[in-house]
């Protein structure tokens, strides 16, 4: 296991509360995950217009409004030994609120991949693309 199981994020859950993976452990939970399903869900919350363009390999689209602060457990995120957050780049403050409210709401295994897609596209590691939601201009800006 690449690392220890938080305990007590209920309360208090803060820039420094957040762990972090590398580049590295995403691939290695990905490789992991061929042999042990549910290893991993990588979560990116970002629009779903960047979502669409290019996003890491099995990644879910979950938008910060989709979370509920004090509700229960999203069944699409139960199951899984970790969950792994990512954004743009390390500036990304949604994935660093997406973060923080899946451990403030008791999920205990959520990291965040700071380096995101940007550093996802520029270690050259592939991507996919999925359509736009209904509704949503594939050149809007976000």
């Amino acid at each position: 296991m690449l690392w220890a199981p938080l305990t007590g994020c209920g309360q208090g859950v803060s820039e420094k509360t957040i762990e972090f993976v590398t580049l590295d452990q995403v691939r290695e939970l990905q490789a992991k995950q061929a042999s042990e399903p549910r290893t991993v869900l990588l979560i990116d919350p970002r629009s779903p217009r960047r979502y669409a363009q290019a996003h890491i390999p099995g990644a879910l689209s979950v938008q910060l409004p989709e979370i509920q602060q004090y509700g229960g457990r999203d069944a699409r995120l139960t199951g899984y030994s970790n969950l792994v957050v990512y954004g743009e780049n390390p500036a990304s403050p949604t994935a660093r609120a997406m973060t923080k409210r899946l451990l403030g709401i008791g999920y205990e295994t959520v990291r965040l991949y700071p380096g995101g897609i940007e550093e996802w596209i520029a270690a050259d590691l592939p991507t996919e693309q999925s359509e736009p939601p209904a509704g949503v201009e594939p050149n809007a800006p976000d």
